[in-house]
């Protein structure tokens, strides 16, 4: 989630990154999995798009740019999702 960035995961981090993942209709076993090698892998197409919209939050860039940037989520999610960004 915090890739491209190189820097180690700190707790408080980890916790904004597990915030936004609960904000965003993740299920706890994809929460609680985090660390396990691949796990993007088992990741629907719209949890790999909230996945990228969380990294785009952590990131904090100072504009953001998306393209269908809540494409493959349903309505419930769609609304998470702009909250979250706003």
């Amino acid at each position: 989630i915090t890739y491209p960035s190189n820097e180690r995961v700190t707790k408080s981090k980890k916790s904004q990154i597990i915030n936004l993942m609960t904000e965003l209709g993740f299920r706890q076993e994809i929460i609680d999995n985090l660390k396990t090698k691949n796990y993007c892998s088992k990741l629907s197409g719209g949890e790999k798009q909230r996945v990228a919209i969380i990294a785009a939050v952590i990131a904090q860039p100072n504009v953001l740019f998306m393209d269908e940037g809540t494409n493959g989520l349903d309505f419930e999610n769609e609304e998470n999702a702009q909250q979250v960004l706003k």
